[in-house]
Parts: C-alpha cells; sequence; structure tokens
C-alpha cells in the first residue's frame, strides 16, 4: 500500500460515508451457526456414492461406524448418532466429508465467513444467520432513518441453515427486500462461494436472472461478489465500491443502450434511402478513383449518419439530465481506490477494451483481405515490424489501365521492441524523437512495444502484397493451383492477384530451367547459384537480416516468412506516420568549433565509413563503423 494511502478499512469507511451507509448486514448460513442439519450430511454422503469414492469414508473417525455396509446402512448409522453429537464434532466430521465429495469450496466457506467481519468498518456491522434475518427484516424499514442507507450482503447457499434453506437462496431474500418498504434503504449484494472467481461475477448475475424469472430481478438490484475477493482486503474493498456503483452505472447503461440502438435505427433507414444514383456517384466511382474498398465507404457514410443522429437524439429527449444526475452521484467514489493486481480479471479486461481501442487483430484484418495500409504490423521470424507508408503509396487503383497496379515499389518496416510495462520510463520512451510508443501492445496486458526510426527493413512491396490474399496473413503463394478465394477480393486486388501471380510464376519456371542445366552441379554449389534468382523479400537492412525462403523441390510453393498479425489503427498510424517522416526530414547544425575540449567527435572518412576518436590508454584508436544506409524519403 502506497504511503500516502489511508488504510484499507479506513477507505471503505469513506466509500460507505458516500452513501450514509450506516448499518452493514452480512447474513450467512455459516454465521453463529450451532448445528448441522443432517439432510445436509447425508447429500454430501451421496455424492460420495455417486463418485465411487466410499472408500475413503474409512479414514473418517466416527466411533462404532461400520462403513462396509450399503450406502443406505451408512446413512441410516449416520443418521441415529448424528444428533447425539456436540456441535464441535459435526462439523469436523462435516470438513472430512466435504474433502471427499470435493466440497473444498463449502470448507474454504467456513473460513472466508469470518473475514468479513474483520474486513469491514468496527461498529456497522451485524452478522446474522438467515433465521436471524428473517426477523430482522421485518422491522428494517424502521430500523434505517430517513436519509441513511444499509449495505446487505448474503451468501447465495444458505443450506446450512435447516431444511427451509435448502430451496431458499440469497438471491430470494434480496427480492424479498426489493419487494420491500425498505427498498430505496437497502443496497444488496451476494457474496458467494458459487462464483468461482471475480471474472465470473457479473456472468453469474446474468444467468441466475435468466434462470428465475419468478423473482423479478433486475440488473441494477443487487451486484454479485466471489468469496475469494475475502482472501485479499484490497479486492474485497473494491468490490463493496462496485456494489455501491452498480445501481448509477445500470441505470447509465440502460438509457444509453437505448440511445445507441434508436439512433442506430434511424441510421439504417437513412442507409435504406440511399439509391442508385447514390451508389453510383457517391459510393462506386470514388471508392473505386481512390482504390478504397467499396463496403468501407458504405459503412464510413454509415458510420457519419449514425453519429449525426445520436447527437442529434441527444438534444431532443432527457438523456443528458438522466446521466448527469447519475454521475455527479458516481464521480466521488472515483477518488477512492484499491490496490488492484493489473493482471486481474476483469479488471484486467480495460486492457482487453483498450488495445482493441487501438489495434485491429490479424485475424480480422486477414479474414477480410485488407489490402496493405500504414500501421500493419508484420512478424519476421521472432521480430515484428511496423509498416510506415503514405496511404497514396499504397493504394491500388482500381479503373482504368493502372487497375491492380501500385505505384510504389518498396516499403519501410521498422523494428517494434515489445518491453514490459514501466510506469517510470514510459513518460520519457513517449518523447523520443527517434521512437514511438505503441501502448497496449500486447492484448491484454499493459506491456507496450517501442518503434525505432533507425532499424528498419526496406522490403519488396509485391512480397508483402500476398499477405493480402490468404486468411492467415502470410506471405506465401501456391502455383498451378493458388489457394486464395476471389469471393473475398475487390476486382483491383483479383487483378492483382493475377499481376503477381503471372510475374513469380515466370520467375518460378525461369528458375527450375535453370535447376536442370546445373543439375550435374554439387548440391550446395546448387542452392548458392538458385538463390540468386529468388526474388528478395528484404531489400536493405539496418542490420543484417537472413530471411530464406521456404520451398518445396518443384517450387510449387514459395514462402518469403512474413505474416501480418496485426494493425496499429487510424490516428495512432498516421502520428507514427508524421512522427518519423519528420525524423527523416531532420536537419543537422554545424558542430560548435569554438567550444572548448568535447568529447569524441565524429568525422566523415573519405572512405564513407564514420571515424570515432577516443582515448585508450593515452593512445588515440580509431574504430570503423559501417555506414548505416539510410530509409528512403517518404514522398
Amino acid at each position: 500500500m502506497p504511503n500516502d494511502q489511508k488504510p484499507t478499512v479506513d477507505r471503505l469507511q469513506d466509500l460507505l460515508a458516500l452513501l450514509n451507509i450506516t448499518s452493514v448486514y452480512y447474513v450467512d448460513d455459516e454465521n453463529n451457526l450451532s448445528d448441522i442439519d443432517f439432510q445436509v450430511i447425508s447429500g454430501e454422503i451421496e455424492k460420495i456414492y455417486g463418485f465411487n469414492k466410499q472408500d475413503a469414508l474409512q479414514a473418517i473417525n466416527f466411533d462404532g461406524a461400520d462403513w462396509d455396509m450399503p450406502k443406505e446402512g451408512v446413512i441410516s448409522q449416520f443418521s441415529s448418532e448424528w444428533q447425539t453429537l456436540p456441535f464441535e464434532k459435526k462439523k469436523e466430521i462435516y470438513v472430512e466429508i466435504l474433502k471427499i465429495s470435493g466440497g473444498e469450496e463449502i470448507k474454504l466457506d467456513f473460513e472466508r465467513a469470518k473475514r468479513v467481519q474483520e474486513q469491514l468498518p468496527g461498529g456497522i456491522v451485524k452478522i446474522m444467520s438467515p433465521q436471524q434475518w428473517d426477523t430482522e427484516k421485518t422491522k428494517l424499514n424502521e430500523l434505517i432513518a430517513d436519509g441513511e442507507m444499509a449495505l446487505v450482503l448474503f451468501d447465495e447457499d444458505l443450506s446450512h441453515a435447516g431444511i427451509k434453506y435448502q430451496s431458499t437462496k440469497g438471491h430470494n431474500l434480496i427480492a424479498q427486500v426489493k419487494q420491500s418498504a425498505a427498498n430505496n434503504k437497502v443496497i444488496c449484494s451476494l457474496l458467494t462461494h458459487k462464483i468461482s472467481s471475480a471474472r465470473e461475477e457479473l456472468g453469474f448475475r446474468d444467468s441466475l436472472i435468466e434462470e428465475n424469472p419468478e423473482i423479478n430481478l433486475q440488473v441494477n438490484d443487487f451486484f454479485p461478489l466471489a468469496k475469494e475477493r475475502l482472501d485479499n482486503p484490497e479486492v474485497f474493498a473494491d468490490g463493496i465500491k462496485k456494489t455501491l456503483l452498480n445501481k448509477y452505472f445500470e441505470t447509465i447503461k440502460q438509457h444509453t443502450k437505448a440511445l445507441i440502438k434508436a439512433s442506430y435505427e434511424d441510421a439504417a433507414k437513412r442507409v435504406d434511402s440511399f439509391d442508385t444514383y447514390d451508389f453510383d456517384q457517391t459510393i462506386l466511382q470514388t471508392s473505386l478513383r481512390e482504390g478504397v474498398w467499396v463496403p468501407e465507404t458504405i459503412i464510413r457514410i454509415a458510420d457519419i449518419e449514425f453519429e449525426n443522429k445520436l447527437k442529434e437524439r441527444m438534444t431532443k429527449n432527457d438523456y443528458v439530465p438522466i446521466i448527469n444526475e447519475q454521475l455527479k452521484y458516481a464521480e466521488p467514489f472515483a477518488d477512492i481506490q484499491f490496490d488492484i493486481p493489473s493482471t486481474m480479471q476483469p479488471y484486467s479486461d480495460k486492457l482487453l477494451i483498450r488495445h482493441a481501442e487501438i489495434y485491429d487483430s490479424g485475424d480480422i484484418i486477414n479474414k477480410l483481405r485488407k489490402p496493405l495500409e500504414n500501421g500493419d504490423i508484420f512478424q519476421i521470424d521472432q521480430t515484428k515490424y511496423i509498416l510506415v507508408a503514405q496511404p497514396c503509396d499504397m493504394m491500388i487503383r482500381g479503373m482504368g489501365k493502372k487497375k491492380g497496379i501500385r505505384n510504389a515499389k518498396v516499403a519501410t518496416l521498422l523494428r517494434i521492441e515489445e518491453l514490459d510495462y514501466n510506469k517510470k520510463k514510459q513518460p520519457d520512451l513517449a518523447k523520443a524523437k527517434d521512437q514511438h510508443l505503441l501502448e497496449y501492445f500486447e492484448n491484454g496486458t499493459n506491456k507496450f512495444g517501442l518503434v525505432h526510426f533507425n532499424s528498419y527493413l526496406i522490403v519488396d512491396i509485391d512480397v508483402l502484397d500476398l499477405c493480402v490474399f490468404n486468411e492467415k496473413g502470410e506471405a506465401v503463394i501456391h502455383f498451378g493451383e493458388p489457394k486464395i478465394d476471389v469471393s473475398y477480393l475487390s476486382s483491383c486486388w483479383e487483378t492483382r492477384f493475377g499481376f503477381l501471380s503471372a510475374q513469380l510464376d515466370e520467375l518460378r519456371k525461369k528458375i527450375l530451367s535453370v535447376k536442370e542445366m546445373i543439375s550435374s552441379l554439387p548440391k550446395d554449389h546448387q542452392t548458392v547459384i538458385l538463390d540468386e534468382f529468388f526474388p528478395k523479400a528484404v531489400i536493405v537492412a539496418s542490420n543484417p537480416l537472413v530471411l530464406p525462403i521456404i520451398k518445396n523441390d518443384n517450387l510449387t510453393t514459395l514462402n518469403f516468412g512474413i505474416t501480418r498479425v496485426k494493425h496499429y489503427k487510424g490516428t495512432g498510424a498516421k502520428t507514427l506516420l508524421e512522427k518519423y517522416t519528420q525524423h527523416l526530414s531532420r536537419t543537422a547544425e554545424l558542430h560548435d568549433f569554438a567550444a572548448g575540449e568535447t568529447k569524441a567527435v565524429p568525422a566523415q572518412a573519405a572512405s564513407g565509413a564514420t571515424i570515432v576518436k577516443k582515448k585508450e590508454e593515452n593512445k588515440v584508436v580509431a574504430q570503423e563503423i559501417t555506414t548505416q544506409t539510410r530509409p528512403p524519403r517518404l514522398n
């Protein structure tokens, strides 16, 4: 816990004070437990026999037990002796039975139930059994003063409380509260071992509501919490926070969902009103002329219509005042925070959402056969690279004599270094002029990528285009029987594939011809000669890179070892391109010869190599560093 934070229980007290919660009830069948109903025991024994684990019962310390009897005899034997046993002995036997039946979560329930009182602020907690709650709820409205509120945590499984609670569950008790006069004074939660982890909480609630329509509960009536949270006080306290926020968010969500749905319907009607004239003039001709996929133009127009309708509806209904009212209640909660493990779900789901906002997955762009685009990210061996290119250079013309042709012959890929999140270093890395930060680079984590402008590949764009033609995004081509589905390709990209396929097939035939001519040479000599004929995916590299082509003997398949894995979206990709263009356009100032003694000064040697002078044991040593080939400027 950071030094400037209050203890967990004090922050939790501040949280409850925001809603003037003056009492917290915890209703659990493990609370004030003085007996264990034998029906609970017989149910667990039935499970043991069902799992064929009855031999394990021999280990239970129960005087006079004959475990060799049939199941009915064992249960009858237990039944006759059970009521004579002291409670602690009953509890001991029950725990042993749970170990055999697989009911470890119930055993853990005993332990976790004790922690609730420890982790809530003192003086306001009321620990109750279900029977005690039955009495308390009848006077709840009088017990909670006007202007005050109560929080009630119900266990879902109340079976240890007796026969009545074999069928009455925690959600039934919540439904009773919601139908009572105290409804508006009580916030409810289910705190249960039936939910295995925090990530399962909301799914559990959805299923419970769907499977029990007769109780008429809604998502804003209660918030479910896994008892697992009690293992970490910070996580438990944050669960209470989510419980208190639940009603506000669900109200916001319901109104927002209704607004979005109505606005989409309005936008769909507008799209439905488009006619053939619109299609020809506004969509088809402009898309083909600019090399844009026609569906993207249609979706773009639909998005414009949707956004307009959304704003229009917000001005005409009471959405804004309703949402603002809820936000004014909810905003103070943001100032009270708890320390949650960064990888814990569903908290880490925000990382998934953020990743999806910044990147398109390779599964999507490759299955849609999306054309190459600035921001496409490729995997080469164990390293990822990002494409930086002006949109006009990436464009494939869709009309006229240039249909299927691109002007650019090469493309620049910049190396991405994948790093663990570092809160202190992150801002400095983002400011570097020769780097670009890719946040939330790995899906579901806060790991980031660092694009290095001085580490690059200049690649043959024809080879890179091969990634477009298959759903795996691989730079691969199959001759004779091309494994592509042209139904996913626009006409210009189908033409483009025809060009590339024909060029590579002609080259393949030439290589096979040469291979036959040199067949008498040693195998390794043949390989050296033939490799010179194959197209080079990487033309120039800032650092040496060997990228062999994977091929079979008859050259029916060529795989260049490049795979498109994701796409860096919109504004981020544009910012990267602008930053890289500025990097290429930078100018160097003249050195200051009037300055005093300086460190080693680089000087340009006649050979084109850089000579670095440095002192080493009073000697001047010249160290030659190979000059890097600079990537082409982006026009």
